[in-house]
């Protein structure tokens, strides 16, 4: 009898230590929350300048990416998703890079929201998706040429664009000074 009297009081013993236990270990994660909530802000990423863009590997990408997690820490969207078809919706126009970027992207829908809805950087998310789409990242915004632009650091594929968007043919043109003169010849046409 006194064997089983101590049996039931080990296990009410060992539960009551179990109960204040995880009642202890509760109130620790919930102030740690407290905290943590506190101190941790939400990232604010503004309409970034395509001209700072054209840099990254991605970048009508990633302003398309910076807007849509603008718009969605508004908290005016529930979803990550809302934000990305508004933005692609209204906000932008038809035929602009960023609407050609907004169809890749809407195809992706919830995958991008999952991405946005973590918080995760606009240059990472569009660098994990021009994996699966490489029409992500192919898009760039034009080349904008002053005086001060120096065009041998511009790739082929660029000059032509510059040629193009003066509708200018380079016959029978093939290395990059080729290019480049022409460019230079032209330049009155742009200024």
């Amino acid at each position: 009898m006194q064997d089983r009297l101590y049996a039931v009081s080990f296990t009410i013993l060992t539960s009551r230590h179990r109960m204040q236990i995880s009642s202890l270990s509760l109130l620790i994660v919930l102030a740690f929350a407290a905290v943590q909530g506190r101190t941790v802000e939400q990232p604010k990423e503004s309409s970034v300048n395509p001209d700072d863009l054209n840099a990254s590997p991605c970048p009508v990408c990633v302003k398309v990416i910076g807007d849509v997690k603008t718009l969605y820490a508004t908290k005016k969207y529930k979803k990550p998703e809302e934000a990305l078809m508004h933005y692609c919706g209204k906000v932008v126009k038809v035929g602009t890079k960023e609407d050609k970027v907004c169809d890749n992207l809407k195809a992706m829908k919830m995958d991008v929201g999952v991405q946005v809805g973590f918080g995760k950087e606009a240059v990472r998310i569009c660098e994990k998706f021009s994996g699966t789409n490489s029409d992500v990242c192919t898009i760039r915004y034009d080349v904008k040429v002053n005086e001060d632009t120096d065009f041998t650091k511009l790739r082929v594929k660029q000059l032509k664009a510059i040629l193009n968007g003066r509708g200018v043919q380079c016959v029978g043109c093939v290395e990059k000074d080729e290019f480049i003169k022409k460019i230079r010849e032209t330049q009155h046409m742009e200024l």
